[in-house]
């Protein structure tokens, strides 16, 4: 007896139940398609409760249907119609869960991550120009004004070297006025101060080549005795206030007598008849009492007149005149820079003496 094998049903996708389903209520009911689009599908929430990992059961996720209240296809019209709606949550719920399942599995994320993130690739790169062209702006602008405020710093500081440098110009030139200035002030004082000292001097005479007396409480009559016999002046003991030898005599036993007079007078008398000793056969001469300031300038006359630069040069009353020639102007000498002024060759410094 031969046995009849019954053929078994082939297994349906989800998916194509669905469509199944669909056609089925399309072609039961003609309003069913204004349904469909008209009315929203009862929203589904639900949420995923994985068992516990260390079981190795697969995560089955656990799905709650959402409140359908105020759903025109929650209220039957018809057994036809609740059928097909009954039928298409069922649907709904099998699609859920379908949907669920295949977002844990890692060939569809696989597959479906590289198309969000191809679809969502310029709406994201366009929102973020559009929230970085202002920040964009910003920072140019700001670079722009600091860059600006760079130059005007490097400016300054620019500035700010000039203005040091020309202080210090201006402080080294009131610097070298003060010290002229000073300089000056103190040529003024040194000059006075020699002149008052000249002028304390103007009643003395010096007496050069005099025999120098052993005793000298006695050259007040030595001076009075070479002004009778060699000057032809009159003149007394009283007339000398006092006298006394300078430095130490030579071996010949002359030397330089300095004698104060008791007037200018009686000085001047004596040394307007100075023109009487040329020539003389003791070689005794008269100066007048100089400072060393002055001393120093008629060394500096007397080299130059043995160098041929002065023809001639003499004192008086303390101040010194000299004359570059026979038939020159006398000049009135006050400094040894004055006497460069008569010398022609300036490899010859007259201030060295």
């Amino acid at each position: 007896m031969s046995t009849i094998k019954r053929k078994q049903p082939e297994s349906i996708s989800p998916i194509e139940e669905i469509r199944s389903c669909r056609r089925r209520f399309l072609s039961a009911s003609p309003t069913a398609n204004i349904i469909i689009t008209m009315s929203s599908p009862p929203h589904i929430t639900g949420t995923i409760t994985p068992n516990q990992q260390h079981t190795g059961t697969p995560t089955q996720p656990v799905l709650t249907e959402a409140s359908t209240e105020g759903n025109d296809l929650s209220q039957p019209t018809s057994p036809l119609h609740s059928d097909i709606v009954q039928s298409l949550q069922f649907s709904m719920n099998d699609l859920t869960s379908m949907v669920m399942t295949s977002m844990q599995q890692t060939q569809y994320m696989n597959t479906f991550a590289p198309m969000v993130a191809h679809a969502l690739t310029p709406f994201i790169t366009s929102t973020i120009h559009d929230a970085l062209n202002p920040l964009v702006a910003k920072v140019a602008d700001q670079s722009a004004k600091i860059e600006k405020q760079r130059t005007e710093i490097d400016d300054l500081h620019k500035s700010r070297s000039e203005l040091e440098a020309k202080v210090s110009k201006l402080k080294d030139r009131i610097l070298t006025l003060e010290r002229c200035g000073l300089d000056r002030r103190v040529s003024a004082q040194e000059q006075g101060l020699e002149e008052l000292e000249q002028y304390g001097r103007r009643n003395s005479l010096r007496f050069q080549n005099v025999s120098i007396p052993e005793s000298t409480t006695d050259t007040d009559e030595t001076i009075v005795n070479l002004c009778k016999t060699k000057l032809n002046v009159d003149i007394t003991k009283e007339d000398i206030c006092r006298s006394h030898p300078v430095g130490r005599p030579k071996r010949s036993g002359k030397g330089q007598i300095i004698c104060r007079f008791r007037n200018w007078k009686i000085k001047n008398s004596i040394f307007s008849k100075k023109k009487l000793l040329r020539g003389d056969s003791d070689k005794i001469f008269i100066t007048e009492d100089l400072t060393r300031y002055r001393q120093s300038i008629i060394s500096a006359l007397s080299d130059a007149k043995r160098m041929g630069y002065v023809h001639s040069y003499w004192t008086n009353d303390g101040r010194i005149f000299a004359k570059a020639s026979h038939d020159d102007y006398k000049s009135l000498i006050t400094s040894p820079e004055d006497v460069d002024t008569f010398v022609c060759d300036d490899n010859y410094d007259y201030m060295q003496y």
